[in-house]
């Protein structure tokens, strides 16, 4: 398999910098209970239904699990594989606020304080954002 047909994966890339980026804008933040990211629903396709298409963005169904990706500089690059729909929506999330900042599409509305766990678990887990740990 040659390099360009290579799976990019999220965790092949350096987020440090991100991550430092994103706790400074959540820093700044001075609200603390109202939903500071707002979920943007996803477009009407207009092709017809698949089994994998999922209701969120960034998710889509493969074998029994629930595949999370998203788009960097134009390419496809792999999260990583959940139980639940809904627990891929959330990954694409925090990746997607991550790596797009503030502007990142996301599928669900979020409070400061469930940016903060996020980050949290981000930090505590390797760089590995843990769906599981989260409790929302």
């Amino acid at each position: 398999m040659g390099l360009a047909n290579r799976r990019v994966s999220i965790h092949d890339m350096s987020l440090s910098l991100r991550l430092s980026e994103f706790i400074n804008i959540l820093n700044s933040m001075n609200c603390d209970a109202s939903s500071v990211v707002v979920l943007q629903k996803k477009k009407h396709d207009r092709r017809r239904a698949s089994a994998r298409r999922s209701r969120f963005i960034g998710v889509s169904k493969n074998g029994p699990s629930w595949q999370a990706m998203i788009t960097v500089n134009r390419r496809k690059t792999y999260i990583g594989t959940y139980k639940t729909e809904r627990d891929a929506a959330i990954a694409f999330d925090f990746y997607s606020m991550l790596v797009h900042r503030m502007e990142g599409k996301t599928n669900f509305s979020y409070t400061k304080e469930q940016l903060w766990q996020m980050v949290g678990n981000f930090s505590d887990n390797n760089q590995v954002l843990d769906v599981y740990q989260l409790g929302f």
